[in-house]
């Protein structure tokens, strides 16, 4: 469909959003979280006695009434509804502002390809230190791959921004 890129960014962006906030504000394993915090849902509560933990929550009617209830739903509360307001009414400010097309876009265009490096940057220290297994994180020479692309778009950006 032709509406697909749209939505994916209109429902994607907020929905990421709300996910990071939820694990943001989880108890994370194995940082001073207390031990019950730290079992999955379900897991036994006595070792070996072969009884499982009660449910918190009565699981969502499969019809999907209770779906607006159902805090496993990462689409249903104020983080998503505001983010998307609030693209809505800027993206509209914007569109105001600045109402020659052309313009716009190559203006975002610029300002994307300047951030660029420091998104590559960023992602490129996340997978060297928030990964805790070695075997999970890049090798040498992924990583020099990376700090060459890193400096090839570094030194294209300043080149755009020299000739602007």
């Amino acid at each position: 469909p032709t509406c697909s890129p749209p939505y994916a960014i209109m429902d994607g962006r907020p929905r990421t959003l709300g996910a990071t906030s939820r694990q943001r504000r989880s108890p994370r394993p194995g940082r001073g979280t207390p031990a019950a915090a730290q079992a999955p849902r379900g897991a036994d509560d006595a070792a070996g006695s072969g009884a499982t933990a009660k449910p918190t929550a009565a699981a969502p009617d499969p019809a999907g009434a209770d779906a607006a209830n159902d805090p496993e739903r990462p689409d249903r509360g104020r983080l998503y509804w505001g983010y998307l307001v609030g693209m809505t009414l800027l993206s509209v400010a914007i569109v105001q502002a600045v109402p020659n097309p052309v313009l716009l876009l190559t203006v975002l265009g610029a300002v994307t390809f300047v951030f660029s490096p420091i998104y590559y940057a960023l992602n490129t220290w996340a997978v060297t230190h928030l990964i805790d297994d070695p075997a999970l994180r890049p090798s040498r020479w992924a990583l020099a791959v990376a700090f060459v692309g890193i400096a090839f778009l570094v030194a294209v950006a300043v080149l755009l921004l020299s000739l602007q």
